[in-house]
């Protein structure tokens, strides 16, 4: 009888330390987890703007779409017949024989929230009119699959470019490896049916290796209705995000781009859009390969850079600000190296 008492008195015990903790984390701001999906943007038409891929996990369907945020703001994005996001107007295509710069990244690159017009690299098309600028970014993609998007498009025939741009931020370590609040984000694709997504490795030898795993995500029990559960799950994926591991694939992954970028003599540039130290230690590293690197980094996070409350992706105006400092550093360190001594391209 004793003992039943001091299990009873042990579990009050717990259970006052539970809401104790329930009630501080929610005075700090915290609350029970929401499932993503109920707060994704609806699409026109389909109702989809992403379709499953083999070798991405998912990309864009090619159209024309209008999406609604769920506050209300819409905004209007056209992919061409390759799924890409374009960058000049349709109907308006680059001579054949233009040079080509390539840029790839995430939801920054693709610009979420933002109309065609908007985003840096139609910004970029516009400045540099005797190249055709390809924006490969796609919201949720890591480095790894910037990697994949370059290998596929060369073995496919298409054109080398003449210079390579690859939008960075350290987010896409965890990214690229597929840590749990990466796959946690990606519960809006879960109307994509069973996916697999590339997710990467290093070898006994430090080497770059990737495979192919089912995506999946188990919101720990209860999660939903408490906040100190939600809070204990992302403190863990904070931990995780942090660890060394991914920033050591991200580099493999940068010496993967570089190699083919020296095989087809391409011009490698490493572009940072958010900044802090393990970003800058990055760029420090693929400098260190003898790519390019610049940062262009803005603090997004601040209201006239970003679209809150609607979203807290950069706005026009920061893509305006990306699209300055990018083509400034192109056209005074990296294109004289693709463009003759009188202007013409090389």
């Amino acid at each position: 009888m004793r003992y039943l008492l001091y299990l009873g008195y042990c579990l009050l015990v717990l259970a006052a330390a539970f809401f104790l903790a329930e009630g501080v984390v929610r005075l700090l701001g915290n609350r029970p987890y929401t499932n993503l999906a109920l707060r994704f943007a609806s699409v026109e038409p389909g109702g989809r703007l992403y379709q499953r891929h083999p070798t991405l996990g998912f990309a864009h369907f090619p159209g024309r779409y209008t999406l609604t945020l769920p506050t209300g703001f819409k905004f209007q994005v056209t992919h061409g017949d390759d799924g890409l996001r374009i960058t000049r107007p349709q109907g308006s295509p680059a001579a054949a024989d233009f040079k080509q710069i390539w840029i790839f990244g995430c939801s920054f690159t693709y610009g979420l929230c933002l109309n065609d017009p908007d985003t840096y690299p139609w910004l970029l098309q516009e400045r540099f009119p005797d190249f055709e600028v390809v924006n490969f970014g796609v919201g949720g993609y890591g480095t790894i699959q910037s990697l994949i998007q370059l290998r596929e498009a060369l073995a496919a025939g298409r054109k080398p470019p003449a210079v390579l741009i690859i939008a960075y931020a350290n987010l896409h370590d965890l990214r690229n490896c597929g840590f749990r609040s990466w796959r946690k984000g990606l519960i809006p694709h879960l109307e994509l049916g069973e996916t697999f997504f590339p997710h990467a490795g290093l070898d006994q030898e430090g080497n770059l290796q990737y495979a192919y795993v089912k995506w999946d995500y188990a919101p720990l029990p209860l999660m939903d209705r408490f906040a100190f559960l939600h809070r204990l799950e992302t403190a863990y994926n904070r931990w995780e995000d942090r660890s060394r591991h991914g920033r050591l694939v991200s580099q493999a992954i940068f010496r993967e781009i570089n190699r083919i970028c020296r095989d087809h003599n391409i011009v490698p540039v490493v572009a940072d859009l958010t900044w802090d130290r393990k970003t800058g230690e990055m760029l420090e590293y693929c400098r260190s390969l003898g790519m390019f690197a610049v940062d262009i980094s803005l603090d997004f996070t601040h209201p006239d850079n970003n679209f809150l409350p609607h979203d807290g992706h950069p706005n026009a105006r920061a893509n305006r600000e990306y699209a300055r400092r990018l083509g400034d550093f192109l056209e005074e360190r990296v294109l004289p190296q693709v463009v003759g001594a009188r202007g013409e391209i090389k």
